[in-house]
C-alpha cells in the first residue's frame, strides 16, 4: 500500500524527493485494514489508490488490493498521512503542492 501511494505522488510530479526538498516529510498516523479474502502464492495483485479527503496537513487515501483475472477484493485499507517537518512537528504543505493533488480528491 505505501509503495503504491509513493507512486501516485511520483506519478503526480511530487514525489517523496520533492516533499524532502520542500522540508515535508510524510508520515502514516493512521491505518485501517481489512481483508476480504486470502491471496495465495504466485497470485497477481494490483494495487487501486484513491486520495478521498485533502487537508492542508493530512490526507485521507482508500486503497483495495485486488487479484488480477478475476478482479476479486483482497483487503482494503484506509490510511491517513500527515506532514510533517524533519523535527516531527505538524507542518502544512505549500499551496503550489495542494494544487496538483487537490484535482485527484475524489470525494
Amino acid at each position: 500500500f505505501e509503495a503504491a501511494r509513493i507512486d501516485v505522488l511520483d506519478h503526480l510530479g511530487i514525489g517523496i524527493e520533492t516533499l524532502r526538498d520542500q522540508g515535508l516529510h510524510l508520515i502514516v498516523v493512521e491505518a485501517r485494514l481489512r481483508f476480504r479474502a486470502p491471496a495465495v502464492a504466485r497470485d497477481v495483485l494490483a494495487v487501486h489508490t484513491a486520495l478521498t479527503e485533502l487537508r492542508p496537513a493530512s490526507s485521507w487515501w482508500h486503497q483495495e488490493l485486488r487479484r488480477c483475472g478475476d478482479d476479486v477484493l483482497i483487503a482494503e485499507c484506509d490510511v491517513r498521512t500527515a506532514t510533517a517537518d524533519p523535527a516531527g512537528r505538524p507542518r502544512g504543505v505549500p499551496k503550489p503542492i495542494l494544487d496538483v493533488v487537490r484535482p485527484y480528491v475524489t470525494s
